[in-house]
């Protein structure tokens, strides 16, 4: 037997999906505090260490804003979110 059980989840619990965290009731509360926590996370890496500004820009370039710009892209979140 190769049924898979689906797990019933509250309408307000988030479930991370391709990098997304979503939720069944559409809102996208969760997410966007995954999405601060990673640019507060990645701005006091920077502002720690002691980098060139080039690296700093490449940084943001191909590692932070590449991972927003999905996460934003992908969100069911109304404008004004």
């Amino acid at each position: 037997n190769d049924a898979a059980q689906i797990k019933r989840l509250s309408t307000d619990h988030a479930v991370e999906n391709l990098g997304l965290y979503t939720r069944p009731d559409g809102k996208s509360d969760n997410h966007f505090e995954q999405m601060r926590e990673r640019v507060t996370t990645w701005t006091a890496q920077i502002k720690s260490g002691t980098i060139p500004t080039r690296s700093v820009w490449m940084s943001y370039t191909h590692q932070l804003w590449a991972g927003l710009r999905y996460g934003l892209g992908a969100c069911s979140a109304s404008m004004t979110n």
